[in-house]
């Protein structure tokens, strides 16, 4: 069933259009981690106690690897010949 409904599609646009849309959900959890990590503590002063400096740094860090991915899904689309 989920074979079906998250197939390859059979043109290079789809394919492409997939490849973007999967990036942008990738950096939209980049962006997320990110900002959690560096900015939740002073947005939500409750979260600081739980927000230790080490689990921020595996936030930002976290987000960094997952934009990186998300350029790399990009950087791998076809070309139109």
């Amino acid at each position: 069933m989920l074979r079906r409904v998250f197939r390859a599609s059979a043109s290079r646009e789809g394919r492409n259009e997939q490849r973007k849309l999967r990036a942008g959900v990738a950096n939209a959890l980049a962006v997320t981690l990110i900002v959690a990590g560096v900015v939740g503590p002073y947005v939500n002063p409750m979260l600081a106690a739980s927000l230790t400096p080490a689990v921020r740094l595996v936030m930002l860090a976290a987000g960094v690897l997952v934009h990186l991915f998300a350029a790399r899904l990009v950087r791998d689309m076809e070309d139109r010949t």
